[in-house]
């Protein structure tokens, strides 16, 4: 059901709304799953501001634990990591180095 109206909203902001960027049906799963993986986590939801977008897909996308978001989270606003960083850090693994 939740795929029905994900597809229909995003056909309506294509249509009424077409200035608007990010938001087909793609863009907002990602948005979803950004609100159920934070929506209770109180320390995190002051942080989620503190970096672009870009890195919180590379950390949703690739992190399971919410302890490993968490740990990629507070890295990525202590050293403003860029994209190209971020990910050099998530592939060489560098939670599992640093436990």
């Amino acid at each position: 059901m939740a795929n029905l109206y994900i597809n229909q909203l995003a056909k309506f902001i294509s249509v009424n709304c077409p200035e608007i960027k990010g938001f087909n049906r793609r863009g907002l799963y990602r948005m979803k799953q950004f609100y159920e993986t934070y929506k209770d986590n109180k320390f995190v939801s002051p942080l989620v501001t503190q970096i672009s977008w870009t890195n919180h897909l590379l950390i949703l996308s690739s992190k399971k634990s919410s302890e490993e978001k968490g740990f990629y989270l507070k890295l990525c606003i202590k050293e403003k990591y860029s994209k190209r960083e971020l990910q050099r850090q998530l592939d060489s693994g560098y939670f599992e180095r640093n436990e």
